[in-house]
């Protein structure tokens, strides 16, 4: 296994053993909305695959009582606002 020019990894050699691997079913039924006291499990900076702006990727783990341990994820895309009239573009000349 060894590294591509452009930083890219070729896994064709993993194709068979992933095909023929045995897979543990589970069932989970999806975390209803609501508000939940969670821990940051993980995060991650990418960039968003349409936009190409810089994204946060979190994966959040919940501390319960209920659903406890079960993660969620969400992104956050950050975008700069273009229109330098702005609220924000506004307080920041005043700073």
């Amino acid at each position: 296994m060894s590294w591509n020019n452009d930083d890219t990894m070729d896994l064709a050699q993993f194709d068979d053993d992933f095909v023929s691997a045995d897979v543990e079913e589970k069932d989970f039924e999806p975390v209803p909305d609501g508000k939940y006291q969670v821990k940051v499990d993980r995060v991650e900076l990418t960039r968003s695959e349409t936009s190409g702006n810089p994204m946060l990727k979190w994966a959040l783990k919940i501390l319960g009582p209920k659903h406890k341990g079960r993660l969620l994820w969400r992104n956050n895309v950050i975008a700069s606002n273009p229109h330098p009239g702005a609220p924000g573009q506004r307080r920041m000349k005043q700073m």
